[in-house]
């Protein structure tokens, strides 16, 4: 598949008008098949935006990524590279492998058409002579590399800049997780067991020792009681409950 497709354009491979009958999988509810609307992804302004790097190969029925196909590592490979078929799940794992940094690494190429396409212009060190350093005893048998317009920007500037941007992500999820550890139990106390909100709250005393007084972890639990009455009590005859829901809390 990589050969075949490496011969020619992504717009030939995609198979945008096939009929997806051979992508048909077998659920416990029903048959699912690939749609032509799994092409497209939502624009934040509502608008459709086509997805370039996605293939349909009629002869597996299954989709593939395109970059991730041609210049994808051997080792470790993804269901877009193998081929994927989980109609099920598809619209969130595209969504999810779109976003994957490995996938954005392989998609350079067309940032960069996009880009052209809106500026036109040129890297300005194409044309220029290439400076010879000078060499030293001690610098060994191998070439020197230089790099020169796309690949410079590529390795200099985008790959960079995403895995800062990766690295930065992942450290900001890494705090959200611990502020979530810590005060989750407060969203959806009055789903859980007794054990589970002296756990959590045991947790959170620990953590603010200081500021947090014994009783907190018997008023968590009696006030989880307290909200589920609320529940079963009609909202017109109870003023505690219309209190609860203003604004000011």
């Amino acid at each position: 598949m990589q050969d075949f497709w490496c011969t020619r354009d992504p717009n030939e491979c995609q198979h945008f008008e096939c009929d997806f009958s051979a992508s048909s999988r077998q659920y416990d509810d029903s048959k699912r098949f690939f749609s032509q609307s799994m092409f497209f992804r939502k624009h934040i302004s509502g608008g459709k935006i086509k997805r370039e790097w996605l293939m349909y190969s009629p002869s597996t029925g299954k989709v593939y990524c395109f970059p991730c196909i041609l210049f994808g590592e051997a080792q470790n490979r993804s269901h877009f590279q193998t081929g994927f078929s989980d109609w099920k799940n598809a619209l969130h794992r595209i969504q999810s492998h779109e976003n994957n940094a490995t996938h954005r690494r392989e998609l350079f190429d067309d940032y960069e058409t996009k880009a052209n396409e809106k500026t036109d212009t040129q890297y300005s060190d194409e044309n220029q002579r290439v400076r010879k350093r000078k060499r030293h005893h001690d610098d060994g048998p191998a070439k020197e590399v230089v790099l020169r317009g796309k690949e410079k920007l590529k390795v200099d500037t985008y790959l960079p800049v995403l895995d800062m941007l990766c690295t930065e992500l992942s450290r900001r999820l890494e705090a959200y997780r611990e502020i979530n550890d810590l005060f989750g139990f407060l969203t959806d106390f009055s789903t859980k067991s007794d054990a589970e909100i002296r756990q959590a709250c045991t947790k959170f005393k620990e953590h603010y020792f200081e500021d947090i007084e014994p009783e907190f972890i018997d008023e968590m639990v009696q006030y989880k009681y307290f909200i589920l009455q609320l529940e079963k009590t009609p909202e017109k005859n109870c003023a505690c409950r219309r209190v609860l829901q203003t604004d000011y809390w």
